[in-house]
């Protein structure tokens, strides 16, 4: 994709996704529709949520357009709605456990279904539903901070137009490059200081989604499994890492909470500014050049993914017990 397609990509999606973000907060203004803080909570007032309607609303119209140009563009635009109608059913009226994962599910198995057909053996069937399902989760819990979750979506997303450029996928490049400026238009309004609106899980169920199809598809196309996984281990880290310390210490697992680290190091006193400039700063010095690594060395890829993987651990575990 040359660079001044890339620009068009990236700023007519950016511009009216921020235009869409303003009329959103508007309409969920009129029909109150809040995330109202609580004890779990980082933010003090309530806030406009369902931002993420205008990344889903742009993103799959522009999918719809563009028709079977682009490999899979009609299960990616169908499946991504469906997980985006899920994310927003939950804001408005919030569901159970069960009721969300057997959706997830369903989606998931839809998704395989559409793409794959009956091609696949049974354990890859598995392997992929619970990619798809894991991911989508693990973005949803790690949204809870002013830009966090979305400047990782980007983030993994802009390096994935480079190695997808570097294994010659150039025909999924240009809708990378939209999903991108649709979360960059969003973060204009996400990143102030208070946030003027939130995503919801409209919005992290959606990129979720997305997340995991650009990483198959990489795969798909050539990519060691050791480059995504690289590129989304903030998030991988957080999350399965809090999980498990949720577990061992016999919490409830799976009820909204305030323990991943990022919630703890904002709780000490870090602003959600700081500890997302950090996050970038942790992909492109370290996940980024690592995931280079991997894909120019796939010999040593394993080794590669498994050092990120225990040095990130260790400051986890460092950070974490000096917020205790």
């Amino acid at each position: 994709m040359s660079e001044v397609s890339f620009v068009r990509h990236l700023l007519i999606p950016t511009v009216s996704v921020y235009a869409l973000s303003w009329i959103l907060i508007f309409m969920v203004r009129q029909y109150s529709i809040f995330d109202i803080p609580n004890s779990r909570s980082l933010h003090n007032a309530p806030t406009p949520t369902l931002g993420g309607a205008a990344i889903a609303l742009f993103l799959t119209c522009w999918m719809f357009y563009q028709g079977n140009d682009i490999p899979d563009m009609s299960a990616m635009a169908w499946v991504g709605l469906g997980f985006a109608i899920l994310g927003g059913w939950d804001d408005i009226a919030p569901k159970g456990v069960l009721f969300r994962v057997f959706f997830q599910l369903a989606l998931a198995l839809f998704f395989i279904y559409l793409v794959f057909e009956l091609t696949l053996f049974y354990l890859s069937v598995l392997i992929l539903v619970l990619t798809i399902i894991s991911t989508v989760n693990i973005f949803n819990f790690m949204d809870g901070a002013d830009g966090f979750s979305g400047t990782q979506g980007a983030l993994f997303i802009l390096s994935h137009i480079f190695f997808f450029e570097q294994i010659d996928l150039f025909l999924y490049t240009q809708y990378m490059a939209v999903l991108l400026g649709c979360i960059v238009g969003f973060l204009l309004l996400n990143t102030r200081n208070p946030a003027k609106i939130f995503m919801g899980d409209v919005g992290s169920y959606f990129i979720g989604f997305h997340i995991a199809v650009i990483g198959i598809i990489g795969v798909r196309g050539g990519l060691t499994v050791c480059v995504p996984l690289l590129l989304f281990a903030p998030f991988i880290i957080d999350s399965s890492l809090t999980l498990g310390a949720r577990v061992i210490s016999g919490q409830s697992w799976w009820r909204a909470h305030r323990s991943h680290l990022y919630q703890k190091l904002i709780l000490a006193g870090a602003t959600p500014q700081t500890i997302t400039f950090k996050l970038l700063l942790l992909n492109c010095l370290y996940c980024w050049p690592a995931a280079w690594m991997a894909h120019t060395c796939q010999d040593y890829s394993l080794l590669i993914l498994a050092g990120v993987y225990v040095s990130l651990s260790l400051v986890w575990y460092h950070l974490r017990k000096r917020c205790i």
